[in-house]
This record gives C-alpha cells, structure tokens and sequence, in this order.
C-alpha cells in the first residue's frame, strides 16, 4: 500500500531598495449585525495553515509556499502578562484567496461603505497567530510585523484592512499607496535587524542565495551547512511499510530535485508512533505539515501533520530502491541546465514590464495578530439594483443567509446577505449560490441568471438548486464549485 502526499517549497530571491511606506489610519466603523457573524455552515473544511518555528530573540524572514513573505524583528513578541517572549515561537499564517477559501473561512467580505453597505473585492487575505510552549502570546507595544502577500491587481486603489474578531466587523487601516517590489521587502528586512539573503519555509529549512550559484540552497543552521544527499545516508525500502512521497517543485528548485525520487518511510521505535498503524491519517487531507532534520539522530526527519483536528508526530527518513538516487541525479542536472537557459535568456531580454508587476506586493504593517485584508469595494457602472427573494427546497431564505455571486468569469467573488438589496451588472454574472444550513452548496440555476439579465433590475425570485457534491475537505468545496 503506497499512501502518497505532495508538498511544495519556497524559493527565495531578494534585492536591495527603499521601502515604499504605505499610510495607515485606523478607522473604526459601527457595522451593521450581519457583517460581523463568521459564518459557521462550513466548519468541516478545514483551511490550509502553514507552520514556522523562529527563535524570538533572533528574528527572522519567513517565506510561505504562496509567496507571501513575513519578517520579524527579534523580541517582538511578548506573553499575556507582557513579559518578553524567550525561545521558540510558532507562527501560524493561513492564506485565505481562492473563492473556496473566502467561502470557507465564513468571514464576511462588507463593510460601510459611506453610509451603505459595499462589498470586498479582495487582493489577498490572510490570518496570521503565534504560540510560545502553546500559549498565545502578542505582538510587543511598539513592534510590528512586517507581511508581504503577492499582489495580483497593482492599478486599483485599495485599502487596508483588520478584522476584529472580538468586536466584530472589519476596521479600515487606511489606504494601500501603491504594492512594493521585492528590492523594497530587502531595505525592510535590514532595517529590521533581519537577514535579507535568507529566510525559512514550512519545513523550516533556511534557505541562502550564494553569488557565485545561480540558485539558493537549503540548511538547517546559521553557518549555512546544506543539506544534500551526500549527507544524509538514505535507508534501504521496506516493501512491508507504506511509503510517503514528498514532492518538490523539480524546475523552482533543482538543488532539492534529488529528493523527488527518494521515498520516505517510518524509522521510530515507538510502534504507537508507525503510520502504518494509523490508518485514520490517510482517509482524510492533510493539513499543517512540518517537516524537518531530527535534532538528535542524523538522517532521520521529524514529521508533523494534522488530520481533521487531530495532530500526528513521527519519525521518517528517506529510503531508495533500485536506480531512483541515480535518476533522481540525472533529473538534477537536467534542470541545472534548464535554469542556466531560463537565465540567460532572461538576461538577454531584460525583464518584461509582465514580470515585474506580476512580482510586487501588498505591504501589511501587523501590530495585532488576526485576520488581515487588502480590499476594494465592487463597483460598475452598469451594476443594476435589484431586490432579490431567495427560495430553496421550498423555503425562502432567511434574512441574513449569505450570498455569493461569481463574476468576471470566475475571478471574482462578492457577498450579499438575502434580504439586502443587491447592486451588480447581470451580465458580468457567473453564477450565484449559497451555502445550506446543512453544509450544501445550492446555485441558482440558469432560467435565473437568463431572467436577472432580461429584467436589468427591480424585484426578482430566485430558486436555488442542490449542487450533488458532498463537502468534507477543501478539494470537494472547489470541485462543487467548480460544477455551479
């Protein structure tokens, strides 16, 4: 039995300029009960958190597997009685941007909007914590952390954005001046106190761009020791045990493509502690995976990872059979060679005004650990005003229900709450649904969206239909909505 998961790395490359500083001015905003309640029809599907140990006295740069880049300056933590925060802290950081996320968080996406509700178009979210020996601790007064997401729209004006989950509703941080680049990331890093060359991903590996490599490696250690196959002595296969196979990205990162032939298998002593014992971690995905050098035994790794709520720790190593270490080297070098053509011919066209905005950043100044977002409010001029009823299963909707409305073929999402008067161009309309006190998606149907369109406005009843879909992880969420 081979159960098999795939995980991906985040390669680094930095450059030095000024920081563009991006004005903040906390706004709170009186916002209306049906903006404030998280939604909690979801609450099965569990989103992606990613996980990183720093030190807090040293300080560090992170880098998620999504791009998103956080930097934090030694001691800027601090326990609830407010005393510095010594050893290691866990960060948590959930991304929260495709439509299955936004749906599954249950997090409004409204807020006031002069004295009427608006709704978020968003250009990233996320939801950032950390724990110290599994207690919460703060942000210290006067520090912040400095979280940089991929942007994705640089023209539009945007605000700021944090979601006060005690009070409920969002508070306005003022406006996004521009995204940065990541020379500017650099300048704050240094600033910092931070180390700019390096920076740590989910399987806390630190990684380290050497001038004279056209690529970075990895290390667990600050003398920049890498980590390479020659150091570390692959067992034999057991065909008996189940086997995990650990993907990384061959062509972003060609000095870890080694790896991507070499399979992993438990290597404890501890039988309460063997996968193959625990079948409960394989019937369902995967989430918060930890990988890392064992600190007491050369060659073995520690692996982490949560299952439905459930967290699970062992012990593996990387085992080989056949000719996999010597087609693992060959892969290697192929794309060695392929990143040398890439850059060469980067270098002989120069960087195209494309990848430069496609490698720019919404810059998040975090004084206090929650939910953050980079948001507009949705605006058309051809939007029409329609006041809509809402029926399913024989039943209309309650005042309140959540509604979401894809448009722009599927690339973006807003929200309405049934009941609300909705403001939006019918024919930009992908499709409009809601999720079921029963955790089901159910759509509008076609006969629907034809009649939003022919009436351009006014009052409107639409029956929503159950999509089949059961939902119990983030992947069936995506699938369902990828039949509306």
């Amino acid at each position: 039995m081979k159960n098999t998961i795939y995980l991906c790395a985040a390669i680094i490359f930095f450059s030095a300029c000024n920081q563009q500083a991006a004005q903040k001015s906390q706004v709170t905003i009186e916002t209306p009960k049906e903006l404030k309640e998280i939604s909690g029809h979801l609450k099965q599907v569990e989103l992606n958190t990613q996980h990183f140990t720093i030190d807090a006295q040293k300080g560090e740069q992170i880098v998620t597997p999504n791009g998103a880049k956080i930097i934090i300056a030694p001691g800027s933590f601090v326990d609830a009685a407010g005393n510095p925060v010594q050893g290691n802290v866990d960060v948590s950081y959930k991304p929260i941007n495709s439509i299955a996320e936004i749906v599954a968080s249950g997090i409004p996406m409204q807020a006031m909007n002069g004295n009427e509700i608006g709704q978020f178009i968003s250009d990233g979210m996320f939801e950032i914590g950390a724990t110290s020996n599994g207690s919460a601790v703060q942000v210290a007064s006067g520090k912040t952390l400095e979280v940089f997401t991929p942007a994705r729209d640089t023209k539009s004006d945007f605000n700021f954005w944090y979601f006060d989950s005690e009070k409920g509703g969002w508070q306005d941080l003022g406006k996004r001046n521009g995204a940065v680049a990541e020379k500017d990331i650099e300048s704050v890093a240094k600033n910092m106190g931070v180390n700019p060359k390096t920076g740590i991903t989910a399987f806390n590996l630190k990684w380290h761009k050497i001038q004279s490599k056209l690529y970075s490696f990895a290390s667990t250690n600050e003398q920049e020791e890498g980590i390479s196959p020659s150091k570390i002595i692959p067992g034999k296969y057991n065909p008996k045990q189940p086997t995990l196979d650990i993907t990384f990205d061959k062509y972003n990162y060609p000095d870890l493509a080694v790896y991507n032939s070499i399979m992993w298998q438990f290597a404890g002593e501890n039988p309460a502690l063997d996968p193959a014992k625990n079948n409960w971690i394989f019937q369902s995905a995967w989430t918060n995976v930890n990988l890392k050098p064992s600190a007491s035994q050369s060659g073995l790794f520690d692996l982490s990872i949560q299952v439905s709520g459930k967290e699970f720790h062992t012990v593996v190593r990387p085992v080989v059979a056949g000719k996999d270490a010597q087609k693992a080297d060959e892969a290697y070098q192929a794309e060695i060679e392929k990143l040398q053509k890439l850059q060469a011919l980067k270098a002989s066209e120069g960087a195209s005004k494309e990848l430069i905005e496609k490698n720019m950043y919404n810059a998040f100044s975090v004084a206090q650990l929650g939910t953050y977002n980079c948001d507009r409010f949705y605006s058309d001029p051809q939007a029409k005003d329609y006041t809509a009823d809402f029926n399913f299963d024989g039943k209309k909707l309650a005042e309140g229900q959540t509604i979401y409305v894809l448009f722009d073929k599927r690339k973006g999402v807003i929200q309405y709450s049934a009941g609300q008067k909705m403001k939006i161009n019918p024919h930009a309309v992908d499709a409009i649904f809601t999720i079921a006190a029963n955790g089901v998606i159910a759509t509008v149907g076609a006969e629907g969206l034809s009649n939003m369109r022919e009436k351009r406005g006014g009052k409107i009843s639409l029956g929503l239909q159950q999509i089949k879909t059961k939902i119990t992880i983030l992947m069936s969420l995506n699938q369902a909505l990828n039949e509306i």
